[in-house]
Order: structure tokens, then sequence, then C-alpha cells
């Protein structure tokens, strides 16, 4: 396929997109998604992290782990000292746990007893039960399957939408468009920078298979813009060279000693080394483009 019919089909408008159509595309439009090419680039804001899950009967105290579990109770109180204490009482089949956040009202509005959610934190054992303290929640919804060992995208949203049907979007257009992405990085570059193809990053970025993958993807994409915008600004530095002009001023030996003369203490050798470079760009026949720090 030419380079053009290519961007045709990257530009395709996503209410054409294979299960879109024109409501869903007007929610997608929300999110500043308007073809396929942005869907594409629409990167996860973060993920649920279904590696290492441990029923709450298999807790083991002062351990990071990841909790599936449930909303059975959620309690609002206040300190002796009138802090704000919220307990939330989560369950599954093999035992209870109590999640705990303190000074933070606005979170007693967020559970629902019977959601389900993702705990990821620091659980302690207190008495004859586990509690975690300012956890990381992610509200699961309800019909969701869990499988052990996922890392699943986690999207910004707007009403209406949600994540699993955002995701098999994201998931058709990554099989029906991906392969048609440029590859901008010549192959002997990506193998310098020992970093993954275009097509393997958007891949590997919306959907690892573990973190090493997550990596890989992420490595790629900041190079890539990182490259970019070098080679932005040695196209602005050539243009200044080419296109600018300005009256070279030279340093004479006489000069330089009067400048340093007004000093009230002596130069050290680093002060004196960026001295000559800004001397050296001022003798030239274009503007100096240089930023001096210290």
């Amino acid at each position: 396929m030419s380079e053009t019919a290519a961007n045709a089909k990257l530009t395709l408008p996503v209410q054409h997109l294979k299960g879109v159509g024109p409501h869903k595309a007007r929610l997608l439009e929300k999110l500043g998604l308007r073809t396929a090419a942005d869907i594409l680039f629409f990167f996860p804001r973060d993920y649920q992290d279904f590696r290492e899950i441990t029923p709450i009967g298999e807790l083991v105290t002062d351990q990071q782990t990841s909790i599936v579990a449930e909303v059975a109770e959620v309690e609002a109180t206040q300190s002796s000292t009138g802090k704000h204490i919220l307990y939330v009482l989560f369950k599954d089949e093999t035992g209870f746990l109590r999640g705990i956040w303190f000074g933070q009202s606005f979170m007693s509005r967020t559970f629902q007893p019977g959601q389900r959610v993702l705990l990821r934190g620091k659980v302690v054992e207190r008495g004859m039960r586990f509690q975690i303290t300012h956890p990381k929640v992610t509200w699961l919804e309800t019909d969701q399957t869990v499988t052990q060992g996922q890392l699943l995208p986690i999207y910004r949203l707007t009403e209406g939408l949600n994540q699993r049907r955002l995701r098999e979007i994201v998931q058709q257009t990554i099989e029906d468009f991906a392969p048609l992405v440029e590859e901008a990085m010549p192959s002997h570059i990506r193998e310098q920078a020992d970093v993954c193809d275009i097509y393997t990053a958007i891949q590997r970025v919306h959907f690892p298979a573990d973190q090493e993958q997550l990596d890989q993807a992420r490595s790629r994409l900041v190079y890539q813009e990182l490259l970019i915008l070098q080679l932005a600004l040695a196209i602005r530095r050539h243009r200044v060279k080419t296109n600018q002009s300005s009256t070279a001023l030279e340093l004479t030996p006489k000069i330089k000693a009067r400048i340093l003369r007004r000093f009230p203490f002596e130069l050290s050798d680093s002060q004196l080394g960026a001295f000559d470079q800004i001397a050296e760009d001022m003798n030239r026949d274009y503007p100096m483009n240089r930023m001096l720090q210290g």
C-alpha cells in the first residue's frame, strides 16, 4: 500500500471504524479522538495490575500486594481532634480486609456497598484482621472478568463510555490500522538505540503482556519524542545560521582584559571557559543562541 493510501486510512473518521457508529463517535470526540490515528496514539494513563493478586485469606503482613475485593461496608467518622477518618470493609471468598483513609472526606462518596475494586498497598495485621491504609484504588466494572497475570490499560473516559468498551475499540483499531503507521526510524538507528519498531510499540503500550513489554514500548515512544525534539532544534539552529545575520564583535585581548578587571573576583576555569565560548559566538556573523546557567 502506498504512503498516501495508508495516511488516508489512518485519517478515517472514528464513526466509520468497526463497532463505533455515530453515537460512540460523539463520545470519542469528547476525548479528542476523531480519527483512527488519534485512537492509536491515545495512550493509557495507567494500568490495572492483575499480575500478583492475593486472596484476603492468604495475605502476609508488611507486604505490598494487590487484592480484588468487594465493598461490604462504608463508615465515615471523626477522631477526637476532628480529623476525618474513613473505614471501608472489603471482602472476598476468603475473608475481610479493612481499608483506612485519614483526612480525605471526599473518598467517602466514592465507595458504595457491592462495588468491586482493585487495591494496591501494604497490608498489616491488627488483632485478628488485616488492614490497608491509603491504598491505590481502581474501580472495576461489575461484570469485569479478572485474569491473573493481566496488565489492563486504563484510559481517560467520558460519560457514557466505559473502560471495557473503549478497550475493545482500541484493540480493534490496533488490529486494523496499526500496521499502516509509517516507521519513521531506520532499522540501524533502532538497533543502535535498542528500541523496538513503532508497530510493536503501539501494540505493547496499549496491551502489554508483562512489565518488560510495557517498558520496551515506553522506551521506543520516549526515544522517538526526544529524537524529534533534537532534530527540530537542529533544524532551527541551521535556519538561524543560514537565514539570519548579525554584526561580528571581535573580542581583542585588550577588551577582554578590561572586562575581566571589572569583576570583583577572579573567574574560575569553568567561568573563563564559558566566557571564551560566548566571545567566540559573538565573533560570528549570525545571532548567538546560548543559555548560560550558574
